[in-house]
């Protein structure tokens, strides 16, 4: 299982839609639920081990370069894991 979520991800990541349709297929017959997709999206997140108040303090520590960088993780995160039409 933890392989198919794997495989999912990188497809996501990787932009082949064809290849995360199937491994989501693969997931869900082996009964992978909607709750857990989102489980893993929420976990991908670049900050996912920090609480909201060490997000605040780790995001007050970087300068505004380490800024942009977070950004762009950010971004590239929401634009695979929550893009318009997600497979």
């Amino acid at each position: 299982r933890s392989d198919a979520m794997y495989q999912w991800r990188t497809a996501l990541k990787m932009g082949d839609t064809e290849a995360a349709k199937a491994a989501r297929q693969r997931l869900r017959d082996m009964g992978v639920k909607a709750k857990d997709f989102k489980g893993l999206r929420k976990r991908a997140h670049p900050l996912a081990n920090l609480s909201k108040v060490e997000r605040r303090r780790f995001r007050a520590t970087l300068d505004a370069g380490e800024l942009r960088k977070l950004e762009k993780a950010k971004q590239f995160y929401r634009d695979v894991f929550y893009p318009r039409s997600n497979p």
